[in-house]
């Protein structure tokens, strides 16, 4: 049994992680987000940077980390403006290629032409997580924003448990009823007079972090216990566990429940945690997280207060200021949680900086408004500098700019250059560096 050290400025081995051409120190890393169904226009936007940047009221939860986000506006495939409703839309937006309903391929997404490139030097070339199963009989074109090939994706893990038991490997300290910090401590001591003061605070936050991540995940595994009793005496019997992503699943609906915890707030809050874990512990450096996957059933999101409808019915809004001002509201709760997890980032020491200070962190919908299903232009976030490669604290109008050219910047920033992606053979250069 190991536990993987976080980044630590006092141990040689840690301290200067050469990547490609990306200068020695913590390596950067690479995390792509996705939430579907749009926005609502009239209150997605910002202006300005610095002490001048002004969020509309969709993006006030930026607020606290502004200095460290840009508003990225106007950004586009320029060959998928005319793509018509669902379909193809939830593949699309990191491959710049549609799937799904009438289309049989998809493309490679950009952060598995990523991983590709700085996949071997971390456990995990990538990982990919999320909080929602397939929900539609169209399968994993709708269910997936990772693509290894342009007819693989790579499947998503939803449960926090199973992920948990993914970063650390050996599963024996569970058989002893333990914490896996017991079977660490010891040899954590004999760190002791090598580290700096810092690095002494880094290491005790981080266990304690782990300590609360297991007891979080210990409450959900109760929970679970308690539903596949429920499940035996509907059933009979349980199931195996069904991944919607697998392509010999397309199309088809499975006859059995996957089971979801109940808290969806908390589910969420347990995923993005452990993607800073996973980032921290630099068990990869390219990560995939989807809010929600395409369907006719989506998260109920009454738990906000003044949303009644359904979030797929509320996009369609025709105009209403009802609708409109519910679908805002969903769209700012996604923001809130995206905050969430730059702050927790960037609450992470490493060096002169912070993980978000050594990350890109970019969060997008497969379609602008969801009540016309365009996408002339995507909702983009950006969070994190990259070791200092990309201007923060803006908001950035490109003016019909390319996803693709972007997509490129990010690979030369996170030390993994590429020649093409699509149509755009350039990056948007000092664009993003000011």
């Amino acid at each position: 049994m190991s536990l993987t050290l976080p980044w630590l400025e006092s141990i040689p081995g840690l301290a200067a992680v050469p990547v490609g051409d990306v200068a020695a120190g913590p390596p950067i890393r690479f995390v792509a987000t996705f939430f579907p169904l749009g926005v609502n226009t009239h209150e997605w936007g910002a202006s300005g940077e610095g002490s001048t940047l002004t969020f509309k009221p969709t993006l006030e939860p930026l607020r606290p980390i502004q200095h460290k986000v840009n508003v990225l506006q106007d950004l586009s495939h320029p060959h998928l403006k005319k793509l018509r409703g669902h379909a193809g839309k939830v593949a699309s937006l990191y491959t710049g290629e549609p799937g799904g309903r009438d289309h049989s391929r998809a493309g490679t997404s950009i952060d598995q032409l990523i991983a590709n490139r700085i996949g071997h030097h971390t456990e995990f070339p990538s990982l990919a997580l999320g909080i929602a199963p397939s929900r539609n009989r169209r399968g994993f074109y709708d269910s997936a924003v990772s693509w290894v090939s342009p007819d693989r994706p790579l499947a998503k893990e939803i449960d926090p448990a199973m992920t948990f038991d993914a970063l650390f490997g050996d599963k024996s300290w569970l058989k002893r009823d333990r914490s896996v910090l017991d079977l660490v401590l010891d040899q954590a001591k004999t760190l002791e007079g090598r580290l700096s003061a810092q690095d002494s605070q880094t290491l005790s936050e981080y266990f304690q972090g782990i300590r609360e991540l297991e007891q979080r995940i210990a409450r959900l595994d109760r929970d679970k216990a308690d539903w596949q009793r429920h499940q035996q005496s509907e059933a009979g019997s349980i199931s195996r566990r069904f991944h919607p992503e697998d392509p010999r699943g397309a199309g088809e609906t499975p006859d059995f429940a996957l089971y979801q915890p109940e808290d969806f707030r908390e589910h969420t809050r347990l995923m993005l945690d452990l993607m800073v874990l996973a980032l921290r512990m630099d068990k990869t450096r390219v990560l995939s997280f989807m809010f929600d996957s395409y369907g006719p059933k989506y998260s109920d999101f009454s738990f906000i207060p003044g949303v009644r409808g359904e979030w797929h019915a509320l996009s369609h809004h025709k105009e209403t200021p009802s609708s409109l001002h519910q679908y805002h509201l969903i769209n700012r709760w996604h923001v809130s949680e995206y905050t969430y997890l730059l702050q927790k980032m960037d609450q992470v020491k490493e060096g002169d900086g912070t993980l978000l200070d050594h990350s890109m962190v970019m969060i997008g919908s497969g379609m602008w408004d969801g009540n016309r299903h365009t996408c002339e232009q995507y909702p983009i976030l950006l969070g994190g500098s990259a070791g200092g490669r990309i201007k923060t604290g803006r908001a950035i109008d490109f003016q019909g700019g390319s996803m693709s050219q972007l997509f490129l910047s990010l690979a030369e920033n996170v030390g993994a250059p590429m020649d093409r992606f699509k149509e755009a053979t350039e990056s948007l250069g000092s664009t993003l560096t000011g």
